[in-house]
């Protein structure tokens, strides 16, 4: 299995999982145009047959209908998340409702949504098994759940959200309420807590590799994401291969057996 973050921020996230013969999605939130180079980059066919919808926000699924329409392929999510996506399509999309728990087999790939914990309808993240691996995908959560530590801790890889600095978020330009939201159980994963959930996770199961996912713009910096991540598993003697995911260009590929 094989998998890199398209391009991840607030203004755009996408996640490309590939199996010997699937590739899928995980958010639609760059243009057709780019997410069909971004597969060239990476050496895939341009090819995807599924979107997965972790939840309704605009960086996420802004250009869902033109990317399913673009690569003809069905749109997964589930039924209250599929119902806040009309304004990002025109008709004609094939949209399938998902049952959080219930795994799906598509194609090759056991494909399982559970909850997370985010100031959306029905935030979801995902995990994809191809029989021999496993890979999860979570960009958005405000608290690490016992969903998550349990589907998590199964995977090989994973990319999960390191958001902000608490240091530069505190100093920053945005207003309190603004601030408490995104430190809240429903905002998102400070570097922090990224690093202490990536050493659990890798404490109680078999991950070894992770993509920091959704870093701010404003409250961030990438050396200092990585910086925290690393400096916290080091504390836990935990061996783990960290990498960033970008704005504007594909993450590093993680390739798994």
């Amino acid at each position: 299995m094989k998998l890199s973050m398209l391009a991840s921020s607030s203004s755009g996230n996408c996640t490309v999982i590939q199996s010997a013969s699937t590739t899928v999605l995980v958010d639609a939130g760059i243009s057709a145009r780019r997410t069909g180079s971004g597969l060239q980059d990476l050496g895939f066919t341009p090819q995807v047959n599924a979107i997965f919808v972790s939840h309704e926000h605009s960086d996420h699924c802004k250009n869902i209908g033109v990317v399913a329409r673009r690569f003809g392929c069905p749109v997964y999510g589930t039924t209250p998340t599929l119902a806040q996506l009309t304004p990002y399509l025109k008709g004609g999309e094939t949209l399938i409702e998902l049952k959080k728990g219930h795994p799906l087999v598509f194609q090759d790939l056991e494909v399982v949504c559970f909850p997370v914990s985010h100031d959306a309808v029905d935030p979801s993240a995902y995990t994809f098994d191809d029989g021999h691996h496993r890979v999860g995908v979570c960009t958005d959560l405000g608290t690490l759940t016992d969903a998550v530590k349990t589907h998590l801790s199964r995977c090989d890889a994973v990319s999960f959200e390191a958001n902000h600095d608490l240091t530069l978020l505190a100093n920053g330009r945005y207003p309190k309420y603004l601030q408490d939201r995104i430190r809240s159980p429903l905002g998102h994963l400070s570097n922090d807590e990224a690093g202490q959930g990536l050493a659990l996770l890798a404490l109680k199961g078999r991950l070894k590799h992770a993509v920091l996912a959704h870093l701010s713009d404003h409250n961030n910096r990438p050396d200092l994401a990585l910086k925290t991540v690393r400096a916290c598993l080091q504390t836990y003697e935990i061996e783990l291969d960290v990498h960033l995911s970008h704005k504007t260009k594909p993450s590093a590929l993680i390739e798994l057996g």
